[in-house]
């Protein structure tokens, strides 16, 4: 199947996914809507889960590489608080990846606990993974204090950010606000009193770029 037609059928497989949930969404209604054969279809992907699960892992990626596009243009986008600050904005700009991170059932149906590969969606799409290979680095380069066990600081982080992403809705705050308080909370809370040097910004910097470039070709093979 040549790009041209593989990117038709994803994007009609996004628009129907978030137009009707993945629960209507029918193998024929994104062929139709991509003005292809249901054959056609198959040849690329044995099953709707398949096609829907590629789906989800090619959005999740794409909201790595906006992430690492804004580390690319300033390396001190890598502190934690501007790093989570960033990733909690990505989330809930891109519709498909706030459903994932929602665990959104009217969007995403069977796709939340059936992955072609028997394993839960957040690791399908190596969420948690990331994030630890991410503090690790940050750990290592002097942009977090020193934890005792990295374990525990990795779960207080993800707890933080998936507070503040279940309140994302009620309205009480407008969006950009949402990430300030983020960013505020994860400053007081995780990172040291005396800044790390440009030079430990650059090389932690560096590192998860490299985090985040493995993560995507993860996603993407």
């Amino acid at each position: 199947m040549d790009d041209e037609r593989a990117e038709r059928i994803l994007g009609a497989a996004r628009e129907l996914l978030l137009r009707w949930g993945y629960k209507r969404v029918t193998v024929d209604d994104v062929a139709r809507r991509a003005q292809v054969g249901k054959g056609t279809l198959y040849l690329h992907w044995k099953t709707k889960e398949e096609l829907f699960t590629t789906l989800l892992r090619r959005e999740f990626a794409a909201m790595l590489a906006d992430v690492a596009a804004r580390i690319e243009e300033d390396p001190a986008g890598v502190l934690p608080h501007r790093l989570l600050r960033c990733v909690y904005l990505e989330r809930l700009r891109q519709p498909i990846v706030r459903a994932i991170h929602a665990e959104d059932d009217e969007v995403l149906g069977a796709l939340l606990t059936n992955a072609p590969t028997g394993v839960p969606l957040t690791e399908e799409l190596r969420i948690h993974t990331t994030l630890a290979d991410i503090v690790c680095a940050q750990n290592r380069h002097g942009l977090l204090v020193p934890a005792e066990r990295l374990e525990e600081q990795v779960y207080a982080i993800d707890s933080v950010l998936i507070g503040f992403f279940f309140t994302a809705d009620t309205g009480a705050l407008p969006l950009e606000r949402q990430g300030d308080l983020l960013a505020e909370t994860v400053r007081a809370a995780f990172e040291p009193r005396r800044a790390a040097g440009a030079a430990a910004v650059r090389a932690a910097a560096r590192e998860v770029l490299d985090i985040l470039g493995e993560a995507q070709k993860a996603l993407c093979p």
